[in-house]
């Protein structure tokens, strides 16, 4: 039975899917609504999963397109606390620069560009920014 019709219905954490990707895909949709329709969606998988590292990238990226940067930075700061090792570490620090970069923190924004090259020099996003 769907949720909107049974009000003892709860999400359970096999359901973090569903928020994964209904959230992925309001956020391809490019409009602040959308953003905040992805966002809550994300922090709903955390919810379920609050070991789940890997949702805080979709999460810091959604804050920033939203150009909550300080949030950004913040979920940013979170996922490379937990882990700095995933292959998507390289983005996180790639992002977390461009947030920084946004607050006119240039020195910190450098820093993390330097590390996304370290981890892969060919990163010719981190070149650009």
């Amino acid at each position: 039975m769907v949720k909107r019709n049974n009000p003892n219905f709860a999400w359970s954490p096999k359901d973090f899917e569903f928020f994964v990707r209904r959230g992925r895909a309001a956020r391809g949709l490019s409009d602040s609504m959308h953003y905040q329709l992805a966002l809550a969606d994300f922090k709903k998988v955390l919810e379920l999963l609050p070991n789940n590292t890997a949702i805080l990238l979709d999460i810091g990226q959604t804050q920033s397109y939203l150009k909550d940067y300080a949030g950004a930075h913040e979920t940013f700061a979170k996922r490379l606390a937990a882990d700095t090792t995933s292959l998507s570490t390289v983005n996180v620090y790639y992002y977390d620069g461009y947030a920084l970069y946004q607050l006119q923190r240039f020195a910190e924004a450098a820093a993390d560009l330097e590390k996304a090259l370290v981890l892969k020099s060919d990163f010719g996003q981190a070149r650009n920014l």
